[in-house]
């Protein structure tokens, strides 16, 4: 087999050992916290222990490119271990970035709103709806509940008692 000019080893075994973390989550899901937590001890920290092994290992001899990726990684390694550690706590974020590439969009598009006033009630508005989705509530019934208790109050409601999570109404069942 013919190795492309770029390949690397390091990086080959450290894209391994993130498969291998990802396999123990893929085995993690849906089960309760500390069990997660149980599953990741015995066969994620070892892994982890080894990742970081590798990394100081290779830190030295690294092209600037990659001595700076190590670097960086190993600056925030004591963060990327925490889900180790807690079961609740998922391995990365990128259930977080699926939502906020929306709002992310959305702060772009607001530009061309025709007006900072436009903008504003504009990013309000969207706010409320992403708010209503992180905790799982129907945005269309919970902007109905909203406005129903403002009516209902004639204005005189307390905002805090108009999240998402006050919403009895609308739940999204996953």
């Amino acid at each position: 087999m013919q190795q492309s000019p770029s390949y690397s080893p390091f990086a080959a075994r450290v894209v391994m050992m993130f498969g291998q973390l990802y396999a123990v989550e893929r085995a993690a899901a849906g089960l309760p916290p500390d069990e997660r937590q149980k599953l990741r001890q015995t066969h994620s920290l070892p892994v982890m222990n080894a990742l970081h092994a590798e990394l100081l290992e290779n830190r030295d001899d690294a092209p600037d490119r990659l001595k700076k990726a190590i670097n960086y990684t190993l600056k925030g390694f004591d963060g990327l271990t925490q889900f180790l550690y807690d079961g609740r706590l998922e391995i990365d974020n990128n259930s977080v970035e699926r939502c906020i590439r929306g709002i992310a969009l959305t702060k772009k598009n607001s530009l061309f709103a025709g007006s900072h006033e436009a903008a504003k009630v504009w990013a309000t508005y969207y706010t409320l709806i992403e708010s209503a989705r992180l905790n799982g509530v129907n945005p269309r019934n919970y902007l109905n509940w909203v406005v129903g208790e403002i009516e209902r109050t004639r204005g005189e409601v307390d905002p805090t008692l108009l999240m998402p999570w006050h919403c009895p109404t609308g739940r999204i069942i996953n």
